[in-house]
C-alpha cells in the first residue's frame, strides 16, 4: 500500500526550514537563498514531493493559464515557435490554452471562452474588437495582440515589420530589373494581407518602381491559382507577382507555368510570404518572407506577464524585422 503523499509541511520539517522557504523555493515570482533552496530541493527529491498546481494557483490567485488565439491560417506558421513558446511557459509552471479561429479573423468569441476558462493573460493573433479588450480590461486580464493592432488603453502589441522587409523586396526587383509587379492581395477582413499590401505599396514608392496592380484572391492556393488564370494574356504583362502568403504565391507559379506556359524565373518572378515548408518544395523553391515568429511570441509573453505585475505601465508597441529568403522564384 503507497505511503501518505508528502507535503510542503513534510519538506520545510526535514530541510529545518519553514514551510515559507518551501514555497519560496517553487514560486517562480519569488526567490530563496542558494543555501535554502538546496536544503529544499534535496528534501524533495528524498521524499519524493512534487509541488500541487492547483493549491499554488489558489493561493497565488491565478489559474497558471495563457490563452492564444490564432487563425486556421496563421496556425500553420506557429508550429515551432508555439513549442518554444511552451517550453517557456513550461519553466514557470503555467500552460497555454489554444484557440484556433476560422478564416473571418474574429477573436472575440474565442476570447469570451478563455475569460470563462479564467485565464491569467491572453495572446491574440487574431482580430479583436474594442468591445472585447474592454471585457479583458474590466476582468484585469492583459490582453496582448500579435500581429494586429488595436488603439485602446492597456492593450499591448507585437508584431513583423512589414514596411521594412518589402522595401528588400521592392528592392531586389528593382535591381533585377523589374517594372511592373502585382501584389496578391486577400481582399477585405484580413488585416495581415492588408497590411502586407500596405507595405508593399509603399515599399515601391520608396525605391522608385511604379505603384504595383492589386489583384484579390482567397487567402489559400485556389485563390492564387484563380485569380492569376482568370488574367489570362495580361499576365504576361507584369514582371513579378509578390503574394500576401505562400500558398497564393504557389498557385500563381502554377497558373502562370501550367495556364500561360512562362517560365520562373525568367519571364516572371514570383514571391511570397512566410516561409512556410511549402516555400522550401523542390519543385517550387518560392522566394519568401520568414516572420521571426520565436521573438515575437517570446515578447508577447514577456509582456503579457509584465501587465499582469504592473497593469499601469505604459502601452508596449514591439516591430520584430522579418528576413527576406531569396529562392529559386525569383532572379539573383
Amino acid at each position: 500500500m503507497r505511503g501518505k503523499r508528502a507535503t510542503s509541511y513534510d519538506v520545510a520539517k526535514l530541510a529545518g526550514v519553514s514551510q515559507s522557504a518551501v514555497s519560496r523555493t517553487f514560486s517562480p515570482n519569488k526567490s530563496a537563498s542558494k543555501k535554502t533552496r538546496a536544503k529544499v530541493l534535496a528534501a524533495a527529491q528524498e521524499l519524493g514531493f512534487v509541488p500541487d498546481p492547483i493549491a499554488k494557483s489558489l493561493s497565488l490567485g491565478r489559474s497558471r493559464l495563457a490563452g492564444l488565439v490564432v487563425t486556421q491560417y496563421a496556425q500553420q506558421n506557429y508550429p515551432v515557435a508555439l513549442k518554444s513558446a511552451v517550453d517557456v511557459m513550461t519553466e514557470t509552471g503555467d500552460s497555454i490554452l489554444l484557440q484556433i479561429v476560422d478564416a473571418t479573423d474574429d477573436g472575440d468569441t474565442a476570447i469570451a471562452r478563455l475569460l470563462r476558462r479564467r485565464v491569467d493573460v491572453i495572446l491574440c493573433a487574431a482580430g479583436v474588437s474594442e468591445a472585447a479588450a474592454r471585457t479583458c480590461a474590466e476582468a484585469s486580464v492583459p490582453l496582448v495582440l500579435i500581429n494586429r493592432r488595436l488603439n485602446f488603453a492597456g492593450v499591448d502589441q507585437v508584431g513583423s515589420n512589414h514596411a521594412m522587409v518589402m522595401r528588400g523586396v521592392a528592392q531586389h526587383l528593382k535591381d533585377t530589373g523589374t517594372r511592373r509587379t502585382v501584389f496578391l492581395d486577400a481582399g477585405e477582413g484580413n488585416w495581415v494581407a492588408a497590411e502586407r499590401r500596405r507595405g508593399y505599396v509603399a515599399a515601391c514608392a520608396h525605391v522608385g518602381l511604379p505603384e504595383p496592380d492589386i489583384l484579390v484572391g482567397d487567402f489559400d492556393y485556389e485563390g492564387g491559382f484563380k485569380a492569376v488564370a482568370q488574367m489570362g494574356d495580361a499576365a504576361r504583362n507584369f514582371d513579378a507577382f509578390v503574394a500576401a502568403n505562400d500558398p497564393m504565391a504557389i498557385g500563381a507559379i502554377d497558373a502562370l507555368t501550367l495556364e500561360l506556359g512562362l517560365s520562373i524565373p525568367a519571364d516572371v518572378q514570383v514571391i511570397g510570404h512566410d516561409d512556410t515548408a511549402m516555400a522550401r518544395l523542390r519543385g517550387y523553391r518560392l522566394t519568401s518572407i520568414r516572420q521571426d515568429m520565436r521573438t515575437i511570441l517570446s515578447k508577447a509573453i514577456e509582456m503579457a506577464y509584465g501587465r499582469l505585475e504592473e497593469p499601469q505601465r505604459e502601452d508596449a508597441d514591439l516591430l520584430i524585422d522579418s528576413t527576406f529568403v531569396p529562392r529559386g522564384s525569383t532572379r539573383d
